[in-house]
């Protein structure tokens, strides 16, 4: 009889244990959500970490780059210039070139405003900012993605537009931007196949600028500014 009655006070105690602690987790539950503290696992090292806020970009980011540009026949500083403001108000990003002779860098095809740290945007639908030039050209947004799962396999994808001298704000959704062309016949079929897919989660490069093909021999600047990721 002492033997029974001692096991079920241990059953009693441990469904006591049970209870309390599940109405403790609960509890530490409840005070984290009322807190606002974000309840989701810690992404594992070595993975992106989501931009949530898809804030707008702010000329002198250092994730942005400024400086120097030299290519074949081509020579382009990239400055912060805060006297020309964008339709909102900020600064903007100024690109002034020089182009002395059509020789072409078929591995350096742009120039322009760029950023090549990885970014994890898969909340964005696209690209929006603000462009205008000292005349008319046609311009180009690149962006880079790798497959999450193997860095090394990157696919460019590509989207025009022209620019005029006056600011001209444009949306892009990544659903419109082409994926580079390639003479090798698998790439294209691949791409015919929809296997060549932009990845907002995995994007390695950013840049917004001027194809340098197309730019005509001479001197002018382009301004970009207002650029953000929309969903």
């Amino acid at each position: 009889m002492f033997a029974k009655s001692a096991t079920s006070n241990r059953l009693c105690l441990l469904c006591l244990a049970c209870m309390l602690w599940s109405a403790l987790a609960a509890a530490g539950v409840a005070r984290g959500a009322d807190a606002g503290v974000d309840m989701a696992p810690l992404p594992a090292k070595g993975l992106i970490v989501p931009d949530l806020k898809l804030a707008p970009v702010v000329p002198g980011d250092t994730a942005w780059r400024l400086g120097p540009v030299r290519q074949p026949g081509l020579a382009a500083l990239v400055v912060v210039d805060g006297a020309m403001r964008t339709p909102t108000g900020a600064a903007s990003f100024r690109v002034d070139y020089e182009r002395t002779s059509e020789q072409n860098d078929p591995a350096q095809p742009f120039f322009g405003v760029e950023s090549g740290t990885r970014r994890n945007l898969y909340k964005a639908r696209g690209v929006e900012f603000a462009v205008r030039a000292t005349r008319p050209l046609l311009a180009v947004l690149v962006i880079t993605t790798s497959n999450p799962e193997r860095p090394e396999e990157r696919e460019s994808f590509f989207g025009t537009f022209v620019v005029g001298t006056q600011w001209k704000p444009l949306q892009i959704p990544f659903r419109s931007m082409a994926p580079e062309t390639r003479q090798n016949g698998k790439r294209q079929q691949e791409a015919q196949a929809g296997m060549r897919v932009l990845r907002p989660d995995s994007i390695e490069h950013i840049g917004i600028g001027l194809p340098t093909g197309r730019v005509p021999v001479g001197s002018g600047s382009l301004w970009v500014g207002d650029v953000r990721f929309f969903r």
